[in-house]
Parts: C-alpha cells; structure tokens; sequence
C-alpha cells in the first residue's frame, strides 16, 4: 500500500475531563468512542460535541479491525491510549494492513494522581474486585481504582483496610479530593497501603 494518508486516529482525551479535550480533525472521518478502558462521556454527547455521529466502540477484536480496514476512522479514549493493551494490539494488527496511524497522546489517570500517591500508582478499573483483592493482600503501591461501565460502585473498596481517598475532575479547574466521596461522575479512589 503505497497510500500514507492518515487512515486511523487513536484519541487521546485528557484524562480529568474527556469531554473537553476533543480532537479537531478536518475531513470525512467516522468517529467511534472506547469507554471499556477508561470512562468517557456518552457517545450522545460525543455527537453533539463534535457535530458528527460518535458510535460506540465493539468489544469484538475482529469487528475492531474490519472498522480499521473500512475508512478514516477516529477512535476516542480518555488519557493516554497507548497505556491499554488492548490499543496497543488493534494498532499493530491495523499497521500490518498496511493502514497508517497516527496517536494522540494525553495525560492518563496514573499521572494525573501521582502526585496524591507520592508515586505513579497501579491503575485497576472497579469491575476488576478480584484482581484488587490480590493486590490489596499481597503488594503495597498505591492502587488507582476507577468506575467503568461495568461497575461504578467504588464505595465498597474503602473497606478493605487501606487508607483511602476520593479524586474527582483530576486535571480540570474542579479538581478535588477528600474522605468523603464527591458528587462528580469523572471520581476514582486512590488506595494506599497502612503505615
């Protein structure tokens, strides 16, 4: 394929508040939004934001590719989205198609609470409960738990003995923290071990 135009967008969108951090990409493009590794706003909102129909993203690697291979794609995530595997692999199977990539790199969750954490911390979404019960039982970095569309009850996390606290709207002027959980959608809780 002799063809270098730009064939596929992977879109990073700042981690704190995705919504306001949309690319502006000149050209017929079909927008798609991937909420299973991060949360983002609804692909409604998306749409009317950009002014162009935003699908939501398939679960199935096979369909992912076949949009890939199907014309100028726009794929958007929240933060940096070459940290997912799963972005990592779709775009070494797209650039074995020969279909050129580019990537736009934002600011993920892990960096953004970094500074709350005194270190980057592991970054686990909250429908992962068994993976965050190993880790809580047998590591002591820091663990970033974030709501996904599986699972959005985070509450039930401060319990499990590490100290605990609320990060809402990281990375925006309406960022907060605190004990007590925030009202804001864009919440995480950060776990840290025990002294």
């Amino acid at each position: 394929m002799n063809d270098r135009r730009v064939g596929f967008v992977l879109a990073g969108c700042h981690a704190g508040h995705p919504g306001d951090d949309l690319p502006s990409i000149a050209g017929t493009w079909r927008w798609f939004v991937d909420r299973l590794t991060g949360p983002m706003p609804a692909a409604e909102v998306l749409t009317a934001a950009l002014g162009s129909e935003v699908l939501d993203w398939p679960l199935r690697f096979a369909e992912q590719v076949a949009i890939g291979r199907a014309g100028p794609t726009v794929l958007l995530v929240r933060g940096d989205p070459l940290i997912a595997t799963p972005h990592r692999v779709l775009i070494d199977a797209l650039r074995t198609e020969g279909i050129n990539i580019t990537v736009r790199r934002r600011l993920g969750i892990a960096e953004l609470a970094r500074d709350f954490a005194g270190q980057r911390p592991r970054v686990l979404p909250a429908s992962a409960a068994a993976a965050i019960g190993d880790h809580v039982a047998a590591r002591r970095d820091p663990l970033l738990v974030v709501n996904d569309a599986a699972e959005q009850d985070l509450e039930r996390f401060c319990a499990l003995g590490w100290e605990h606290l609320w990060l809402a709207d990281l990375g925006s002027s309406a960022a907060s923290s605190g004990r007590q959980r925030p009202a804001s959608e864009l919440v995480s809780l950060l776990l840290t071990a025990p002294p």
